[in-house]
């Protein structure tokens, strides 16, 4: 437009875009169609008029040139130092981004977290990614973070727990003029819940993923024995499976979605599969042993217990409360009188049993003789008389034992009395093996 003259000679404005323009009489105004990963670029010559030439842009710019514009209408006002006036504008029309695809979704297996990932397909003009979480309302999307183009192309979602629902995302592309692509298609996770029936079978019950295509679930287990291991695969049309006679323990179950391709989010760094959120649970340990013991010759300690565990989780660690504290399924060079061993599985279930050595077959324990064999007081303060009445022994002698099944003293038989003192030991249970040359007998004293 032309405002005013001066020396017969028109104020004249050219606005360029690139340096293309067309004709048009007094003002010559062209559009550049945005090219991905530039700013637009607004140039304008100045025709006529008498320089110097003072620029006033809507964009607040007051040079003579405008860079790093966003697209729409731009107008400039151009005055000269004879005070004409002549105003141009300019329509830039920029082209989005282009739209960035979510690789995949998944449950971080380090936090627990939701972890969104893509690949960097464009690499010219990109400033940072928006990340976008379905909101309450079905389809509506709102912001929740932002990653900048120069980190790892992934995005962990600290707020929303994989243990209480499955989560949908989009993400965006921002290029370097600030103008956001549209966003991406959705990709949801997993979301995994697990029951327990009255017969301890355990039910998986989990929806579909959203977000690749893939045709099978693959189903994982953990215990403390195995760690992750997969038990089994499912068509992708189903989202239900029974583990009939889990073991027992404490188990953890997940289930798998491998991508096709796989997600590559730098040289060192990759994803390969959607997991969704690990659910744990506790059944009562089924660990059961049972006991066998050989017999021991006249006070020789040479007797031995083993113990059999059934069900549980192999392998199995033992532990016998005899002297030496063995810790073989076999517990040898054993005196007579009761043992307990602990046995523990890989699950860490334990269970305890007890097993009593005795004389072996062949040596008689006289009747005549445990009935006999008397002690008093009993309970006592610690100190106990050992009598063996009308009958006598020759030879023999007492040992005595803590509940553990330690040998804690021994000395020898009298012919008819014996004093015991065991008033240094502590209140409790304990067990004398009086060894005569008519046989053994074993009584429990009590110290108060």
């Amino acid at each position: 437009s032309i405002d005013c003259q001066f020396n017969g000679h028109a104020l004249e404005l050219t606005v360029v875009m690139f340096s293309f323009y067309t004709h048009n009489s007094k003002l010559r105004i062209t559009s550049l169609t945005y090219c991905p990963g530039k700013c637009s670029k607004s140039n304008i010559s100045v025709a006529a008029g008498s320089p110097p030439y003072t620029y006033s842009w809507s964009t607040g710019s007051t040079t003579q040139d405008i860079v790093n514009v966003q697209g729409g209408i731009h107008e400039v006002i151009v005055t000269d130092s004879s005070g004409c006036v002549a105003t141009a504008s300019i329509n830039i029309f920029g082209v989005l981004p282009s739209v960035e695809s979510i690789c995949l979704v998944s449950v971080d297996t380090l936090t627990g977290k939701n972890l969104i990932t893509w690949e960097k397909t464009q690499t010219q003009g990109v400033k940072s990614y928006n990340i976008y979480k379905e909101s309450t309302q079905a389809g509506t999307y709102y912001l929740i973070g932002n990653v900048p183009f120069d980190t790892l192309s992934e995005f962990l979602d600290t707020v929303s727990n994989p243990l209480q629902q499955a989560w949908r995302y989009k993400i965006s592309v921002i290029d370097s003029c600030y103008n956001e692509s549209t966003p991406s298609s959705e990709h949801k996770t997993m979301h995994l819940n697990i029951l327990l029936d009255i017969n301890n079978d355990i039910s998986l019950i989990w929806d579909h993923y959203q977000g690749f295509t893939f045709f099978t679930y693959y189903l994982h287990r953990y215990t403390p024995s195995t760690g992750w291991v997969e038990f089994d695969s499912i068509a992708n049309n189903l989202t239900s499976r029974t583990d009939f006679s889990p073991p027992g323990g404490n188990l953890s179950y997940r289930v798998v979605a491998k991508h096709p391709d796989g997600c590559t989010i730098d040289k060192s760094k990759n994803y390969n599969s959607s997991k969704s959120n690990s659910t744990s649970i506790s059944l009562q340990s089924t660990l059961t042993a049972s006991t066998s013991s050989n017999p021991d010759t006249s006070g020789n300690c040479v007797g031995n217990a083993t113990v059999t565990v059934s069900a549980g989780t192999a392998p199995y660690t033992y532990l016998w409360n005899d002297v030496s504290a063995q810790t073989n399924a076999t517990a040898t060079n054993l005196c007579v009188g009761p043992y307990d061993v602990i046995v523990t599985d890989a699950d860490g279930n334990t269970i305890t049993v007890s097993v009593n050595v005795t004389l072996v077959s062949g040596v008689f324990i006289d009747d005549d003789l445990k009935h006999a064999v008397k002690i008093y007081p009993n309970p006592s303060q610690g100190v106990f008389t050992v009598e063996l009445g009308e009958l006598s022994a020759t030879e023999g002698m007492i040992n005595v034992y803590n509940i553990l099944g330690n040998k804690i003293l021994n000395f020898e038989l009298q012919a008819h009395k014996s004093e015991i003192d065991l008033s240094k030991y502590s209140p409790g249970i304990y067990y004398l093996q009086v060894i005569t040359d008519r046989g053994i007998a074993n009584k429990k004293v009590v110290i108060e």
